[in-house]
């Protein structure tokens, strides 16, 4: 009788197993997030990727300024990673781990007032964010992602500080931390990034649509003949204006005066239309980053780091954005270095574009590089 029940539930077991493409005795299936292959493939994951090059950016900083912090997380060995799909999300991802961040306060007093008290803490230090690592399919030999994390210090006292960096597993085991020191020092009064008003320039063109063109009209030339405003003496008597009669002068100055008032007249409507249809498309804000030094050039690093702080700051979620190229073939720096994402403008090596995709959309960061600062803003155009 319990013969004939097992024989039975066996044939029932065996008929469900090939009903799922399963076949008895064989190994399990995958489970979702863990394919056959995947605890091999994090484990190489695990152990070539590492931090490097934290450093702070735009220092000095005073109590109330953004801190950026800025790393790269690479693949350190000399060989192609393999980043499998993890599955564990609401929608699949190929993910190499995580990173988490703290923040604490150097000195006798380790409370930081502006932080709330039901925030989690380990010891001295406070929680401050941390996120899944998304990565592209294939991770080249020393193939870099790029992060920078911003700590508002508004209501932070003045003093020392440390940010602490962690690589950690998916599984929340610390693999790698990595720790940088920065000061609040009450006497610095200047933000390192700052919106600026107005856009650089002597006809002054201001971001809220208006124009000051003043300075480009016939009003502000001095008063007296306009001859004499625009040729010297032995100009004149080169070009033979000198012996012109009265009335051919007169006639010779209108015809001037047309000339240059139309040619302003062009340049100021063509301005206004400019502005206004930059108005039309909503306020822009110009971030300005100090550098340490006025560097040579403007590679491709700190540009893409400008650009993507600059992206955070106008409200977009980095980890929901990656860097993408743009159709035209890659750019190369003055020294001959390939560019990988950064769009450098071949007839202004120091100036370009970085581009930024959900999969759904694209974004555009300008960055200028002027003598020791980066200048960044949202590049919208047509």
């Amino acid at each position: 009788m319990f013969g004939s029940k097992i024989i039975s539930l066996t044939l029932l077991l065996a008929v469900v197993a090939a009903a799922h493409g399963t076949v008895l005795g064989a190994d399990p299936p995958d489970l979702p997030g863990f394919a056959s292959n995947a605890g091999a493939d994090m484990d190489r994951i695990y152990k070539a990727m590492k931090i490097t090059n934290v450093r702070t950016v735009g220092e000095p900083y005073a109590p109330g300024d953004t801190v950026a912090i800025a790393y790269e997380i690479a693949n350190t060995s000399d060989t192609a990673l393999n980043v499998p799909v993890n599955h564990t999300y609401s929608r699949p991802f190929h993910l190499i781990g995580s990173r988490q961040h703290w923040i604490e306060r150097q000195g006798g007093e380790s409370r930081i007032p502006a932080i709330s008290p039901r925030a989690r803490r380990r010891g001295r230090q406070y929680a401050a964010g941390g996120s899944i690592i998304h990565a592209e399919p294939i991770l080249a030999a020393g193939e870099r992602l790029h992060f920078t994390q911003q700590v508002s210090t508004t209501g932070y006292p003045a003093g020392k500080y440390t940010y602490y960096t962690e690589y950690r597993q998916l599984g929340g085991r610390v693999i790698q931390t990595e720790k940088i020191d920065f000061e609040l020092t009450a006497a610095n009064s200047t933000a390192n990034a700052r919106p600026l008003e107005k856009v650089e320039g002597g006809n002054g063109f201001h971001l809220d649509g208006t124009a000051d063109l003043k300075g480009i009209a016939l009003g502000n030339m001095r008063k007296g003949p306009l001859m004499a405003e625009l040729m010297t003496k032995e100009e004149m008597a080169l070009t033979g204006v000198s012996r012109l009669s009265a009335t051919e002068k007169a006639a010779l100055e209108k015809w001037i005066g047309k000339l240059l008032y139309f040619t302003a007249f062009r340049v100021s409507r063509d301005a206004a239309q400019g502005l206004n249809q930059r108005a039309a498309r909503g306020p822009h804000k110009i971030y300005h980053y100090r550098l340490p030094a006025a560097p040579s050039m403007l590679s491709e690093e700190p540009a893409i780091e400008h650009a993507r702080m600059t992206f955070a700051k106008e409200g977009n979620r980095l980890e929901e954005w990656k860097l993408t190229r743009a159709d035209n073939p890659p750019s190369e720096a003055p020294d001959g270095t390939a560019d990988k994402y950064f769009d450098r403008f071949s007839f202004r090596p120091t100036e370009g574009r970085v581009h930024f995709t959900n999969g759904k959309q694209t974004r555009t960061v300008q960055v200028r590089l002027e003598d020791q600062w980066v200048v960044c803003w949202m590049f919208v155009g047509t």
